[in-house]
Formats: C-alpha cells, sequence, structure tokens
C-alpha cells in the first residue's frame, strides 16, 4: 500500500522517520567533483549545527507547511531527521519515548548545490544554510523547493473540506500537509528506483549515487558527534559515464538499466531543462512524455508529475488507493464492479478524486493518506481509526483470499496437465 507517493508501505514510512545513521555516513570522496558550470568548492572543516540565531523565520504559518509531517512521508528520500538535543523540552522527548518515537529536532538536506537545515516551531518554520552566505538567494530556492508560492494551503483545506467529511475530519487534524517542488531530476530516478523496493535500500542506493557522482559540499558533524558527507544530486552530465555494471556494483540491481538508460535519454534531450519544461504542458503531455522512459510506468509518472512538475491533479494510483476510492468515493458504483486495475481503471479512479477535489486533487490525495501513517493516528478522531483499523483488515482478508484464489488456480492448471 503506498502513502502519497503510492509507493511506500506502512512499515516503509515508519521506518523512514526512524532513519538510522548509518544509512547516511558516506564515505569522503578522494576527487574533486567539477560541475558542468562551475566548481564547487567543498567546505573548508566540518559544518555545525548552526546556532539559534543563524536560522531564518520563512515566515510560513502551520496551516501552509509542517515539514515534520511532510519531509518523512515518502515525497522524498533524502532529508535526514536531526533527534532532539538537551536544549529540546525534556518533558516532550521523555513522552515521544514512551510512545516508541523520537523527537525530532531539525532535518538536513540538500537543494542544488547548498545544503539545508530546517526546523519546525509551533509558529512557523526556520531554515539556515550552511554554504550560502547570500540569504536572499538560499531564501528564494527554498521556498520554491518547498512550493510556498503555489497553492494556500488554508484555503484548499477549507474547499476540500466543504465537498468531503472525511477529509474535513483529517484537515482539522493535520494541518500543512504541502506537495513538495522537487528538482525534476532527482525525482525521477528516485521513483525509478522507488517501484518495488522499500525505503532502506532506495535511501542507499540514492545516497549511493549522490556518493559516486555528485558534488561533495563538506562534512556535517551530528549533534550526537558522528560526521555525515554531503553531496549534491548529480547532473546528467555527472551521471554520463556510469555504466550499468557499476550500478549494479552499487547495489542497484535491474533498475541500473532504467537509470542508465534514463540519463541516455536525458542527455540526448537536453538534460534536466527538458524535464522542467514539461511544467507548463497539460498532464496527458507530460504524463505520456514521462511514459517515454525506461522503468517509468502510470504511478511512478504520476509521482513524478504530482512532486515537481507542477502537475496539482495527478493522482499516482496502485491497489490500495483503487480500493478506497471505490470505498469512499464510487457514487456510482463503476469502480465495484472492476475485477483488476487496469489501464481504465486507473485512469477512472484519479477522475474521481479530480471530481471530487478539482485542480489541487493530488495534493488532497497526499493529505488523506500521509493520514494513514500509524505515527498519525493518535491525532485523528476515533472514529476515523477505527475505521482505517477495520479496513487493513479487511484489506488483509482480501489478500488472503485473493492468494488463495490463485493457489487453487495453479492446482487446477497443473491437474489439467497431468490428464493430459
Amino acid at each position: 500500500w503506498s502513502l502519497s507517493c503510492g509507493i511506500l508501505s506502512h512499515r516503509d514510512a515508519l521506518a523512514f522517520a526512524r532513519w538510522p545513521a548509518r544509512t547516511m555516513v558516506l564515505r569522503a570522496s578522494k576527487r574533486q567533483r567539477v560541475d558542468s558550470a562551475f566548481t564547487v568548492r567543498a567546505a573548508e572543516g566540518p559544518l555545525h549545527m548552526p546556532p539559534p540565531s543563524a536560522f531564518e523565520d520563512l515566515q510560513v504559518a502551520p496551516e501552509e507547511l509542517r515539514i515534520n509531517d511532510v519531509l518523512p512521508t515518502g515525497q522524498v528520500f533524502h532529508w535526514r531527521p536531526l533527534p532532539a538535543t538537551a536544549a529540546v523540552d525534556k518533558s516532550a522527548a521523555e513522552d515521544a519515548g514512551a510512545k516508541g518515537s523520537e523527537v525530532v529536532d531539525a532535518w538536513i538536506g540538500v537543494v542544488d548545490l547548498d545544503v539545508f537545515v530546517l526546523k519546525e516551531t509551533p509558529e512557523t518554520t526556520l531554515a539556515a544554510c550552511l554554504t550560502s552566505a547570500d540569504t536572499a538567494r538560499w531564501r528564494r530556492k527554498l521556498r520554491d523547493y518547498l512550493n510556498l508560492e503555489k497553492g494556500r494551503l488554508r484555503e484548499l483545506y477549507a474547499l476540500w473540506s466543504s465537498v468531503d467529511d472525511r477529509l474535513a475530519a483529517v484537515a482539522a487534524c493535520l494541518p500543512g500537509i504541502r506537495v513538495l517542488r522537487q528538482d525534476p531530476l532527482e525525482c525521477l530516478l528516485s521513483f525509478i528506483c522507488s517501484s518495488n523496493n522499500n525505503i532502506a535500500r532506495i535511501q542507499l542506493m540514492l545516497g549511493r549515487l549522490r556518493e559516486e557522482c555528485g558534488t561533495r559540499l563538506g562534512t556535517f558533524m551530528l549533534p550526537d558527534g558522528n560526521e555525515v558527507e554531503m553531496h549534491s544530486f548529480p547532473t546528467v552530465q555527472q551521471m554520463s559515464k556510469l555504466t550499468e555494471q557499476r550500478l549494479r556494483e552499487m547495489g542497484f540491481g535491474y533498475r541500473a538499466k532504467y537509470i542508465v538508460g534514463t540519463v541516455q535519454m536525458l542527455s540526448e534531450q537536453g538534460g534536466t531543462e527538458h524535464l522542467t519544461r514539461l511544467r507548463s504542458m497539460p498532464r496527458p503531455e507530460v504524463k505520456s512524455q514521462l511514459l517515454e522512459y525506461p522503468g517509468v510506468g502510470p504511478k511512478v509518472a504520476d509521482c513524478v508529475a504530482l512532486f515537481c512538475l507542477d502537475q496539482t491533479d495527478c493522482i499516482p494510483v496502485d491497489t490500495h488507493v483503487w480500493r478506497i476510492a471505490t470505498r469512499d468515493y464510487d457514487d456510482d458504483d463503476r469502480l465495484k464492479s472492476a475485477n483488476s486495475l487496469t489501464p481504465k481503471i486507473y485512469e477512472l479512479v484519479g477522475d474521481k478524486f479530480r471530481d471530487r477535489f478539482g485542480q489541487h486533487a493530488g495534493w488532497a490525495h497526499s493529505l488523506l493518506f500521509t493520514a494513514e501513517l500509524p505515527r498519525l493516528r493518535e491525532r485523528l478522531p476515533a472514529h476515523l481509526v477505527d475505521e482505517q483499523l477495520a479496513f487493513k483488515e479487511e484489506e488483509k482478508q482480501r489478500k488472503e483470499q485473493d492468494q488463495e484464489r490463485r493457489r487453487l488456480a495453479r492446482e487446477e492448471k497443473a491437474a489439467k496437465n497431468l490428464e493430459r
């Protein structure tokens, strides 16, 4: 079952929030890497957690963005949670520990060629850039990445709530679930890697790709004293000499050929700029072009279109999303009669969401399925939690029934072959 991206399972999403340090500790590069346009020098000496005075207020209300609920839910794979230190309220840390989770004090990640630390407060979101002193420049870059200039989430919540009681109940408990606006190249290759994969391996693969080809930006000293090497996501040019064999050695498996093929296609098309131009095209054309890349199916195409190409009405669909749409939005019973998730049914599921929620249906979809995360259940009304648990049990029984039908079909086929 997927969350907002249609990829991550409950267990994977929970693992993301508890991402162990070892998945981010990378070996220092032995060579300086050069971007196609200019050289980026790694920071002299380690980068440290910035003091409170170094953080800039992004001036974004909690109704518009809550990074603690956005970054770990499957839109993006490289942001690393920094656990709370002694500076965090002790009672909050003890309360979280009793519930089996940890307090996240901040997040560290890379946008383009800059290293950022983000902190959520009750009133706003704070940010510090560890690699640039040009505050005006990096603020523009970060606000674009966080998609703060597109879509007033408070108004969208109100609109969606007026047409759907279930979403209204979710919206009242989970403010600020915003869809990001990622770099198209990173987003495309990330979701090619995510297909039929688990979260820990996705993170490991993408981390190795950054280390192998990306620009080294410096060493970050974690609050616990450990160090982590920070790299940019590589450009098309930086990946142009990667071979399928090398990627297989790095643990990409059968996806290695998809990465090589996609990088080659992008190189012939002019690089990331080709993907960026898709932002101005209609949804059907965007999806059609994305499906041309090796390893991209309908669900991956919709994830990429939604999370980086401004296609706010794209709906990533899998079997679980299909069942949810059948349960909640199938007013004319057209989905109930379907036996499998065919291309026609896939599009119909998306249409059900689009008919209900309009131009930003993909954002509404992300909110609804972020609410399915086990760690967020305690914030939902009791009747929604009961509904989730009941539906989970129904899905389990349905899966067991499907497995039994397939087993009987195999036995019947084998018996007929013996009779011949």
